[in-house]
């Protein structure tokens, strides 16, 4: 669902899921096509008529305390169904811009701009994907299609450029007319393999002294410029860029709130307005209610008898919901803990419905409750990216992120952001708080507690935010030995259940007695996907107290033994602050990213069962024995 601008394409280049524009090719992303590549623009060159706006209250005042109140709808990417009669939808979709601009011939070696007019675009309207740049006066090829270079420069606040091809060439010194090419003097194309001279003036360097950090002083000065708006900082950037190659993994981090809708208690015009919002978005006044009803009778069937009067006045209500309803800090989470552990009942609805099994029997004393989401709503809002450090590093464990270093989406601020909007199923795990208290006062103390602290603490240090290293965390241990289950969980859950584990995600409800908002201790596992998986209740089958019981002997069992041990399970988190995790990798708790909130960081399976190193910390002793 990808199309092009006037900045570079103008016919559609290819196409991409929904849900990926939240999470891999979301705007400021740089998505590579079969020829070429391309960079998502801002929501300034989005079609917003072919958009629909959303409604979950709780989430848009999130986003409105992390972006302000500029902010006034959630809305879903452009689309047109292709029954739609009259609409051209080969126009309609996200812009994009070609990037990086300059482009090398594979056979005569050339490197030059896009605005160099030595390379012209062709886009096949029956064939998007074939978008590329053909080489038309190339002396040793016909028309051969040329590629995007592989490297480009970016920093830490967001901003991305082109790679200063000339400067570095030169060394700063001028050239009357740089004629450049790139070369390839090796096999493996490592950048000391690439060398790039100039004709004109004969001069050449090699690619490793862009990655020398001897030599970084010749990238001292960001151009502050963002691609995604085709413009530049208005103010001056005081961050090093750094050469990155095209695609690598910290060149993008999607910045995303979510939230599950809550719905309105005992409401059921409120329930039904907050799930279709967006078919009312047109409305301005109730005068217009009458046709609009007539017009739309198979589908308000349920609020057929309701009033106008009753119907705008619910409207009016729930679209003033938000403002004001999170502020800053207040956890985006607590309504949802409040209703998974029935503290505020909730009635069935069409996106919320709750049931609760039994407790396995060996783990009676360990969890408190096991609840069974039948019928969940996700909505996620897309606030912003980072380049190379994640949004992470700046969020918190109650789900809420902050402004510093976010990258913009517009030119101005917001006055809507992108979102999805899916339905699923779930588990929700919650620990019995005494027991994980206990555990905690054991633990405290220890020399993994301490390794813990001091790497986050070093962690903070490293990337300058002095306020949150000073900070004692009183929730780690607790946090991280909820995360490690989760992961321990989802892999099991993959197994049994048949669902890829890309396919899953979590939910975590970590905080210490000490918090306002607290205790809590849980998890959700939850599968929220439109795709041919979808959610067709494996996953809560799986939740039964009978069934649940085999799962978690299979989680703890899998995690007892990783293939990487005994490394692996004496692994301990980094003093630099560079790793944040114990017992934990690939082969035996590492998740996808898109599955992970916490980032694979804040894992350790010393804490959860006993391995091989001698630590003997573990919160599930009985469990961990009943499950070998």
């Amino acid at each position: 669902m990808t199309v092009g601008s006037t900045y570079g394409f103008n016919d559609r280049v290819g196409e991409i899921r929904p849900s990926q524009l939240l999470f891999t090719y979301g705007i400021g992303s740089v998505v590579d096509l079969q020829h070429t590549s391309v960079i998502v623009l801002g929501t300034d060159d989005w079609p917003v008529e072919h958009t629909q706006a959303i409604s979950e209250p709780r989430l848009l005042a999130a986003v409105q305390s992390t972006l302000g109140f500029s902010v006034k709808e959630l809305r879903l990417p452009p689309h047109v169904p292709d029954s739609v009669p009259g609409v051209p939808t080969q126009k309609i979709g996200v812009p994009v811009a070609a990037f990086p601009r300059w482009l090398v011939c594979p056979y005569c070696r050339l490197l030059a701009p896009v605005s160099s007019e030595l390379f012209r675009l062709k886009a096949s309207p029956f064939r998007p994907e074939e978008a590329a740049f053909y080489h038309e006066a190339c002396s040793k090829a016909r028309n051969p299609i040329v590629l995007p270079v592989r490297f480009v420069v970016a920093c830490a606040n967001g901003h991305l450029d082109d790679f200063p091809w000339v400067s570095y060439v030169h060394r700063g010194e001028p050239c009357a007319a740089p004629r450049l090419k790139m070369n390839d003097r090796g096999p493996t194309g490592q950048a000391a393999e690439v060398f790039v001279v100039c004709e004109s003036c004969g001069k050449g360097r090699s690619m490793s002294d862009a990655f020398d950090q001897s030599r970084s002083a010749e990238f001292d000065g960001c151009s502050g410029r963002w691609p995604q708006l085709r413009n530049f900082d208005s103010e001056a950037c005081p961050e090093k860029p750094r050469p990155i190659l095209l695609g690598a993994s910290n060149s993008w981090f999607a910045s995303v709130l979510t939230a599950f809708a809550i719905p309105s208690e005992g409401d059921p015009l409120g329930q039904f307005i907050e799930s279709h919002l967006g078919i009312f978005a047109d409305l301005e006044e109730v005068s217009e209610l009458r046709g609009f009803r007539k017009a739309m009778r198979q589908e308000l069937t349920e609020i057929a008898q309701f009033t106008d009067q009753q119907i705008w006045d619910k409207i009016e209500e729930i679209r003033g919901l938000g403002e004001g309803m999170v502020s800053g800090g207040k956890n985006l989470k607590k309504p949802e803990w409040d209703r998974f552990t029935f503290q505020i009942p909730s009635e069935p609805s069409r996106d919320f419905r709750l049931r609760e099994v039994d407790v396995p029997q060996n783990y009676d004393s360990l969890i408190s409750s096991v609840v069974l989401a039948e019928r969940l709503r996700e909505v996620r809002a897309f606030i912003g990216f980072n380049r190379i450090r994640g949004a992470g590093d700046l969020g918190d464990i109650s789900g809420n992120t902050k402004a510093e270093r976010l990258a913009p989406i517009s030119k101005s601020d917001p006055e809507w952001v992108p979102a999805s909007d899916v339905r699923g199923e779930g588990i929700f795990v919650r620990f019995n708080e005494s027991a994980i208290e206990s555990w905690e006062k054991r633990v405290w103390g220890s020399e993994r507690a301490k390794s813990f602290a001091d790497a986050r603490k070093a962690y903070y240090l490293n990337r300058n935010l002095v306020e949150q290293a000073s900070l004692d965390d009183l929730g780690l241990l607790r946090r991280t030995m909820l995360h490690t289950f989760s992961h321990a969980l989802m892999r099991a859950l993959a197994l049994e259940s048949g669902y890829n584990v890309a396919s899953l995600r979590e939910r975590i409800y970590s905080l210490p007695l000490s918090d306002p908002d607290g205790p809590m201790a849980g998890i959700l596992i939850y599968t929220a996907a439109s795709d041919s998986e979808g959610t067709l209740g494996g996953l809560i089958r799986q939740g039964e107290t009978s069934q649940f019981g085999v799962v978690l002997e299979r989680a703890l069992r899998d995690i007892t033994i990783c293939a990487s041990d005994p490394l692996c399970s004496e692994h301990e988190p980094d003093k630099e602050g560079r790793e944040l995790h114990g017992a934990a990798c690939h082969a035996c708790l590492f998740a996808p990213e898109t599955s992970c909130e916490l980032g694979n960081f804040w894992l350790d399976r010393s804490l959860l069962v006993r391995t091989f190193a001698p630590i003997n910390l573990e919160y599930f002793e009985t469990g961990a024995s009943a499950a070998t």
